[in-house]
């Protein structure tokens, strides 16, 4: 093909010549990132994703802290993500936070061994064991978003953040605690978030990361009114309105054509 772009499925440079461009956002990918990528970086601002409604999505319900009596962190995050240092950083969240417990959805959790590994890494950072619930598969996407009546905060991951779970939480109703990276697998959280107004929940650092997840389980009447206004937020916002994101695409692809053409 004369022209070759790439977006979405990989978050990195292909680091392949032949690949012309690549769709992101200036912030996913901000002035001066250009020096770490083989293709040119088009951004289409302000966000380089447009979500869509999920099928058989359940309503928003109470917030779950309410129900329960204690506030749920949770991360329904591909489990490869969570690396030993984000495990650190959500134990000492837990411990910041009395009473408070965490809830992890995915497939490896139907693994005894994985289970016990996971429990063991954060019952050795001193956090008990019955405070931290693994979930299993579910049969389909009403189950899974089901799931999260569960959870309060959802903690998105670093250095590799989420992209489907986030959106998947903001339409749950559920706020997402994100921490910028330098990179662009650091950073979809930082657009995602910022495209529906909710710049708070973006930490600098890992302390900062805290702070924010602490101070939002700390005011439970407003993370109960966010949760009943997020999905009405979302459906207004740049990360779903589709025509604009089409029209910008097309644009992009006019372009790119335009320029290959002068050079044949």
């Amino acid at each position: 093909a004369p022209v070759q772009i790439t977006m979405l499925g990989y978050p990195a440079t292909t680091g392949n010549p032949a690949i012309d461009a690549r769709f992101v956002d200036g912030r996913s990918d901000p002035e001066g990132t250009e020096a770490w990528c083989t293709e040119q970086l088009l951004r289409l601002d302000p966000c380089a994703w447009c979500f869509s409604e999920p099928d058989h999505a359940p309503a928003v319900g109470p917030l779950p802290a309410r129900e329960r009596g204690c506030l749920s962190f949770g991360s329904f995050n591909n489990l490869a993500k969570t690396t030993p240092e984000v495990l650190d950083v959500w134990a000492r969240l837990l411990a910041r936070v009395p009473g408070s417990r965490l809830v992890l959805k995915n497939g490896a959790f139907t693994d005894e061994p994985t289970r016990a590994r996971i429990t063991g890494e954060l019952v050795a950072q001193g956090i008990e064991a019955d405070r931290l619930e693994m979930l299993a598969p579910t049969d389909d996407t009403a189950s899974h978003m089901a799931a999260y009546a569960q959870v309060d905060i959802a903690l998105d991951t670093f250095p590799y953040a989420g992209t489907t779970t986030t959106c998947e939480a903001l339409w749950m109703g559920t706020p997402v605690v994100t921490l910028a990276g330098r990179l662009h697998a650091g950073r979809v959280g930082v657009s995602l978030l910022s495209a529906v107004g909710m710049e708070d929940c973006i930490a600098s650092d890992t302390d900062r990361y805290i702070e924010i997840a602490a101070a939002l389980a700390g005011d439970t009447e407003k993370l109960a009114a966010r949760r009943a206004s997020l999905r009405a937020r979302m459906k207004v916002s740049p990360l779903m309105d589709r025509k604009a994101f089409c029209d910008q695409l097309h644009k992009a692809y006019d372009s790119l054509v335009d320029e290959r053409r002068k050079t044949l």
